[in-house]
């Protein structure tokens, strides 16, 4: 579009310059090359600018954010290291930096383990900082006790080691690019503009704007047809992202931080307008993120695709999506060893006639229960000025000992508020390195009152689940079962012994085979079979069951088996309460749903003894869930709270709204028209508003649920 319908004024006359072949102005008789599309594109070298290369900004070194306490020396509490590095890189012996530190130290004159920071001089912080320009002498020793020497060329902390890794900024600042003011391109081609936009700017502007903008082009009838029809194109799309919520978001938005739903959703846009047909789309979720108001848009453009000869195929569990289906598959009867098998298909009618979970749902015959009398807050949680994003500062509170729903249209805040602010702020993210990839600073916000002691983020990722097993910590607790047997005794196997795992597969059950290129195989360790135990542990029975086979029992039959002993009865039986019976207890966590990890880091949590009040926050539970393990989820996040603990979820579900004891809702619109406090309290007093969210929980609660 730049390329062909931009336009150019001359840069000596300012005067609007004629497209021809080239630009070409006839007040003052010059003539300059035309753009072509590649010279829009910040990671073409044609366009880059000359000096960020097209990133559009610098990483600039922050000697404070890496000298924390300069009153003590480098090596002894200096330096800001989350991580192994730089402490342990630098001033441990076998690490080429610990190396480079001394030679450095025994050219300047200075103790890295007793001279502080202060007591160095500029020369000696210039040097470790920024290097200096004479060649290096370095003697390494490996723990061998090899020792052999090098000349380097010692650049400095920032250059030498750091160099450009700190993308989330630790130790440097991010400082915009003063030749292109950080747009990326070349001035030529940012000279170029469109409806009074450059490219970059016009790639700032939210969709919703955008589309307004672009829709009073009018393109000349001799501009080539294939502009044309990619104008159209543009307009169709945009449309699309508009209509799904997505209306926020502007073409510079990094793809990373996209939600799944976002990104999906824009992965659909790249459909529309291209006119291809006979093709099978495959959608796992399209719904998830999406506010109701915003379902209907998403399913007009399914059906439109369906319309032009595709086929569409989703794994969706929303009634409304099963409503418009021309076809249904009902898989089941149960979840995990017990599914698997079509027990239904057809229309949405032959579905509801079939004795299933989804047709009793979708029937009516089965309801979410109602709180017949919702809980009363008494204290409060407040954050006060939280302005990060499109957030306006509005006052949030936040009632101790409910369960909270936190619902408005996608891009209204929610997750700046809940996960970006206050979850930074209480649970900071703890570094593994010191090299930060994610933001780990809170949004901006003024003040937090009445936190609670504890706080939990509740998400559905598998990190640090290996298997349920050992997630739950049931293993050592059923070896020490098995230990005490007649078996064990006999043979001589007490609790450490048995616990010895296969020295194959150290423990793990399988083998990872590293293709290169290609994705890893896992093959189950033959020497094991499986269980990761050693031969000797094959011979030890409880109840009939040995050791080995207790990994592929599900959580109900490992609950008949174990029901007498308190502690592993105890977190097996909330297993089972969170709907997980089906679950094996070795069964890998690559296996896991992300809806079955986050239940049973619920159970985890239910299972500890703490008197702690503790705040647990949950991003969106209902993804990936069937409206019956949505039902089981709404009892268990009531268990959390009948301990005394507070619950606040990110929700778009009407149903686990209604299940909630008080509603926040933001809004009213996405984006900058977003980020503020429009309804609170509780189901009832939400419903009878004006918000995006009230009549979809009014139609509910007047069904009952």
């Amino acid at each position: 579009m730049f390329s062909y319908i931009g336009e150019l004024s001359c840069p000596k006359c300012n005067q609007g310059m004629k497209r021809k072949e080239k630009w070409y102005c006839n007040r003052c008789n010059i003539s300059i090359s035309s753009a072509k599309p590649r010279h829009f594109i910040s990671t073409n070298y044609s366009a880059a600018c000359l000096k960020c290369h097209g990133i559009g900004s610098f990483q600039v070194p922050n000697p404070n954010k890496l000298i924390i306490h300069p009153e003590k020396p480098l090596c002894n509490g200096a330096m800001y290291s989350p991580g192994f590095f730089p402490k342990g890189y630098l001033c441990k012996p076998y690490n080429h930096g610990y190396y480079i530190v001394q030679a450095l130290a025994t050219r300047y004159r200075f103790d890295p383990f007793s001279t502080s920071w202060n007591d160095m001089s500029e020369e000696e912080k210039k040097a470790f900082l920024f290097g200096d320009n004479n060649a290096l002498h370095v003697e390494f020793e490996n723990k061998k006790g090899e020792v052999y020497s090098r000349v380097i060329n010692y650049q400095g902390f920032y250059k030498h080691w750091l160099r450009d890794w700190d993308v989330g900024g630790t130790y440097t600042d991010r400082e915009v690019c003063n030749e292109c003011n950080g747009m990326k391109l070349r001035p030529q081609y940012l000279a170029i503009s469109l409806c009074g936009y450059n490219f970059f700017e016009m790639c700032e502007i939210p969709f919703n704007e955008l589309y307004k903008i672009l829709s009073q082009v009018r393109i000349k009838v001799n501009i080539p047809n294939f502009v044309k029809t990619s104008f159209k194109i543009i307009l169709t799309r945009l449309e699309f992202l508009i209509k799904t919520g997505l209306g926020y978001i502007n073409l510079n938005r990094v793809a990373e931080s996209l939600s799944t739903g976002e990104a999906q959703r824009v992965r659909l846009a790249g459909l529309l307008g291209s006119d291809l047909t006979s093709l099978t789309v495959l959608l796992d979720e399209p719904s998830r993120g999406l506010h109701p108001s915003e379902l209907h848009a998403l399913l007009e453009v399914l059906m439109n695709l369906r319309d032009k000869g595709n086929t569409i195929i989703t794994i969706e569990h929303d009634p409304l999506f099963m409503e418009v289906a021309d076809h249904i598959i009902d898989m089941g009867p149960g979840a995990g060893v017990n599914g698997g098998k079509v027990i239904a298909e057809g229309t949405i009618e032959d579905i509801i006639k079939q004795k299933t979970i989804t047709g009793d749902w979708l029937s009516k015959k089965k309801k979410f229960k109602l709180l017949m009398k919702p809980r009363k807050p008494k204290k409060w949680l407040k954050i006060y000025g939280a302005v990060e994003n499109n957030l306006k500062g509005d006052l949030i509170e936040i009632p101790h000992g409910l369960i909270v729903g936190l619902c408005g249209v996608s891009g209204s805040g929610k997750s700046t508020l809940l996960i970006d602010t206050l979850g930074r702020a209480l649970v900071p993210i703890k570094h593994t390195t010191s090299v930060s990839r994610e933001p780990i600073t809170p949004g901006e916000y003024k003040k937090i009152e009445n936190a609670l002691p504890r706080t939990v983020i509740i998400d559905q990722t598998k990190k640090k689940i290996g298997s349920p097993l050992k997630f739950l910590g049931l293993d050592h607790l059923i070896i020490q079962c098995f230990s005490e047997t007649e078996d064990a005794q006999t043979l001589g196997l007490d609790n450490k012994k048995l616990s010895k795992k296969c020295s194959i597969c150290k423990g793990s059950g399988y083998i990872k085979i590293d293709m290169k290129f290609l994705p890893d195989v896992i093959e189950t360790c033959e020497t094991c079979k499986g269980s990761g135990y050693q031969a000797e542990a094959w011979q030890v029975f409880f109840e009939g069951v040995s050791l080995p086979d207790v990994n592929n029992l599900t959580v109900e039959k490992a609950y008949k088996l174990f029901k007498n002993f308190e502690t592993i009865g105890t977190k097996l039986r909330f297993v089972k309460k969170v709907g997980l019976g089906y679950l094996q207890l070795n069964q890998p966590a690559r296996t896991l749903s992300g809806g079955e990890a986050q239940r049973l880091k619920i159970v985890k949590e239910l299972s500890k003894k703490s008197n702690k009040k503790t705040l647990y926050i949950l991003d969106e539970p209902t993804i990936g869930q069937h409206l019956d393990d949505i039902s089981n989820l709404i009892d268990v996040l009531h268990l959390l709270v009948n301990s005394g603990h507070t619950v606040v979820v990110i929700e778009h579900h009407p149903h686990v709204l209604a299940s909630c004891d008080w509603i926040i809702e933001l809004g009213p619109g996405a984006g900058p028209k977003g980020g503020r406090v429009i309804a609170k309290g509780p189901p009832e007093v939400v419903a009878k508003l004006n918000t995006p969210t009230a009549p979809y929980l009014k139609k509910v609660l007047e069904e009952g649920i």
